[in-house]
């Protein structure tokens, strides 16, 4: 789920295989991306209203009219113009990405994946994988199977981690 703005929500529908967006000044659900309870993979230049996908996970939002979805089944991250509702594959994309988070002050897109957290450069398309020896933990299966995150203010993170169920 991504706040855009004080009135607008996205929200991943994992098991239903749509994206919703809920605008809060309205109270008003609608589909936005996907057919909520179809299954498929048709995306990559499609408009939105024509587009179908399998198990999305994360959204991010990049404070500049482009909305990120993960797919986690197919290892796929899609980008959305806003503007013009256009779908965009984008490649060199680690197995199975999850929760996503965009940082508008360095154009980094931070994102869970199976084996690890990583940062990915949107100018560069460069991925760096975060290790354990990124973080300040004795246990080094801290970072096996990330699921979800969130950053704080002071740019540090607190990590689920799905495979120790902390």
């Amino acid at each position: 789920m991504v706040l855009v703005s004080p009135s607008s929500v996205y929200i991943a529908g994992f098991h239903a295989h749509c994206v919703e967006h809920v605008d809060l000044v309205k109270a008003n659900l609608t589909h936005f991306m996907g057919v909520c309870g179809q299954v498929g993979n048709q995306y990559e230049g499609h408009r939105l209203n024509d587009v179908t996908v399998r198990v999305p996970y994360g959204v991010a939002y990049n404070g500049n009219d482009k909305l990120y979805v993960s797919l986690i089944t197919d290892s796929i991250l899609l980008m959305i113009d806003l503007d013009t509702d256009i779908v965009t594959r984008i490649d060199r994309v680690p197995k199975r990405p999850k929760a996503l988070q965009f940082d508008c002050s360095t154009n980094m897109l931070y994102m869970t994946a199976t084996g690890g957290f990583l940062t990915y450069n949107l100018d560069t398309s460069e991925i760096n994988v975060m290790d354990n020896t990124d973080f300040e933990s004795d246990d080094k299966s801290l970072l096996s199977d990330p699921k979800d995150f969130i950053t704080l203010s002071n740019h540090s993170w607190i990590i689920a981690e799905s495979q120790q169920d902390r």
